[in-house]
């Protein structure tokens, strides 16, 4: 008897054996869960979610890719392929702690989005026209815009895949002028479009409509991963100025007729300064004897009347009547043109998705309600724009004597060849990156401190320039802007 208890004894002893390694190992998956609940270990939990090890895998691949690409062309470029590396990687953070976080309000994820809003403003400040590289800025700048993807609760895919067409407006400048004298360069405009295609399809597997979170994880505040202080929204992080380059992007521009003629109107067809033809006097074509009209007996015919040329009209190009008014929504754009003496115009209910496109206004207030991606004035006079909070950017391009206020947020105003504007901006809109190119009369009012009394600054214009010692430039702020 004995001997027929022994082996089922043994196996009695195995079967115990197993069962408490079983249970082992379930106690430190448990653990490990409740870490990344309670924010504690949450980072080294939340690596293990698919959405994170997928991420991981653009990095590795496309980032890495295009980091390379960009080392290859001279320091100013790596800057931008590092700027872009610290952009994703800031994505690769908050992603992470989404996957060990349940969702939570904007206020509480803020400090969590300080590293992405740094990386975004270094690519809105790294887009200088007098660079040899810009282009190459502004197609980054446009890129890492599709960080914003992270706060989109439906079409996260569909916004971050705009971003592309963005890009790739500058990426083709490059292409055309480098494709036969540098592979290099073609290599650094595919490798973007490849990384964002990339991150377009990481999207589309893992985060549809939106981001995804942990719906039985932890708070967000006690998290261990986030940023390390406060700052504004993704929604609100710089963009670009290029604006003008987004605007030329995102939304085809009427042409700026009459530009040639203004360059070439000044030009004389002979040279007076010798006074060679001073006291010449002008013959016009119905006194020129060489005419049928003189041959023969026939009578000297009278002068025709001379034809009136159409008054111009402001924003119309010459001669060109302005257009019908029009306010209206362009599938995901709301256009309003030739808008003269309204009294105001309101566009409601705008969303992040949408842009706004403002052309050849006169004498009109517009009002945008919402937040919407841009909003651009483009040739516009004497007009008012109030709009709540812009997810990029707010451009005044070819403009005169306009007035925009900021009530809620927008990380960069950009103003482009404009002469007379006053940009207000709120509170919440303290930290906006003002980008001015060829224009002038600009002043910037905002609160002082933490009270409600305004203040008013004229943005400077004028700059001097020396040349140093080391044989380079520098360039300061004249002396009627600094008191």
């Amino acid at each position: 008897m004995a001997t027929a208890t022994a082996p089922l004894t043994d196996l009695l002893a195995q079967f115990t054996e197993r069962l408490a390694a079983i249970e082992t190992k379930l106690g430190l998956e448990v653990g490990a869960i409740a870490a990344a609940a309670g924010g504690g270990g949450g980072a080294a939990a939340a690596g293990a979610a698919p959405q994170v090890t997928a991420f991981d895998a653009l990095l590795s691949k496309e980032l890495a890719a295009f980091v390379g690409a960009s080392g290859k062309l001279g320091a100013g470029i790596a800057e931008l392929g590092d700027i872009t590396k610290r952009a994703f990687e800031a994505q690769r953070a908050f992603i992470a702690m989404a996957a060990a976080c349940k969702q939570a309000p904007m206020e509480k994820l803020k400090p969590h989005l300080t590293d992405l809003q740094g990386a975004l403003r270094d690519a809105g400040g790294s887009v200088d026209p007098r660079s040899d590289f810009v282009q190459h800025a502004k197609a980054v700048n446009e890129a890492i815009q599709c960080s914003n993807w992270l706060l989109m609760p439906t079409g996260a895919a569909d916004f971050a895949n705009e971003a592309i067409g963005s890009s790739d407006f500058w990426a083709n400048k490059i292409r055309v002028e480098h494709k036969a004298t540098s592979p290099d360069q073609v290599a650094f405009c595919t490798a973007l479009k490849a990384l964002l295609q990339g991150l377009v399809a990481y999207i589309k597997a893992h985060h549809v409509p939106g981001l995804k979170w942990n719906m039985q994880g932890g708070d967000v505040a006690s998290y261990g991963g986030g940023g390390t202080s406060g700052g504004a929204a993704v929604a609100a992080a710089a963009p670009a100025p290029a604006p003008p380059a987004a605007a030329a992007a995102g939304a085809k521009k009427p042409a700026t007729g009459g530009a040639m003629a203004d360059v070439f109107g000044g030009i004389k067809s002979i040279d007076q300064s010798g006074g060679f033809t001073a006291g010449l006097k002008k013959v016009s074509k119905d006194q020129q004897t060489w005419r049928e009209e003189y041959k023969g007996d026939k009578p000297v015919p009278k002068a025709a009347p001379k034809k009136v040329a159409p008054a111009k009209v402001f924003g119309g190009g010459a001669g060109k009547p302005r257009g019908p008014p029009i306010a209206e929504l362009q599938r995901d754009r709301w256009v309003v043109e030739n808008q003269v003496g309204a009294e105001v115009i309101t566009i409601p209910d705008l969303i992040v998705k949408q842009q706004v496109y403002i052309y050849n206004c006169e004498n009109a207030t517009i009002i945008c309600e919402g937040k919407c991606k841009i909003i651009v004035a483009d040739k516009c006079k004497k007009c008012k724009v109030v709009f709540d909070s812009a997810l990029s950017a707010f451009e005044l391009v070819n403009c005169q004597r306009m007035q925009v206020q900021c009530k809620g947020f927008v990380p960069s105003v950009a103003i482009d060849k404009t002469d007379g504007c006053t940009v207000f901006l709120s509170k919440e809109a303290r930290s906006a990156q003002l980008v001015t190119s060829k224009s002038s009369e600009m002043n910037v009012s905002f609160p002082k401190g933490d009270t409600d009394e305004w203040l008013e600054q004229p943005i400077p214009e004028q700059f001097v320039t020396i040349i140093q010692d080391n044989d380079t430039l520098k360039s300061d702020i004249s002396e009627l802007y600094s008191h």
